[in-house]
């Protein structure tokens, strides 16, 4: 499910505009760590409970994870005007289908 927020945050346009590529050409949107050598401003994202829903005698079928959304920069403004960012895009209510994962809500 992280590869799916990362997703989310990549494809949205005020994102890209504000963290820009990396080195390989791709947007600076991180599950869990940067690779070496990465320059700020850049996004990490990691899980940090998933938070099942309980059943008794079968799987859980609707999770409720919990994600952080880090962003990194060497200037405070920058990095206000990027979480904000993140969070006009992520808290919408809406559903999202990603190619790795299908969200019921984001908020």
């Amino acid at each position: 499910m992280t590869s799916g927020i990362v997703e989310i945050l990549i494809e949205d346009t005020n994102v890209q505009t504000l963290i820009g590529i990396d080195d390989n050409s791709q947007y600076k949107v991180y599950p869990m760590a940067a690779p070496q050598g990465v320059e700020a401003p850049y996004i990490l994202v990691s899980e940090v409970s998933l938070n099942p829903s309980l059943s008794k005698n079968c799987p859980s079928t609707l999770d409720r994870p919990r994600y952080e959304v880090n962003v990194y920069s060497t200037d405070f403004l920058e990095t206000e005007t990027i979480q904000e960012a993140c969070r006009v895009c992520l808290d919408n209510g809406q559903s999202w289908s990603t190619d790795t994962v299908d969200f019921n809500s984001i908020y």
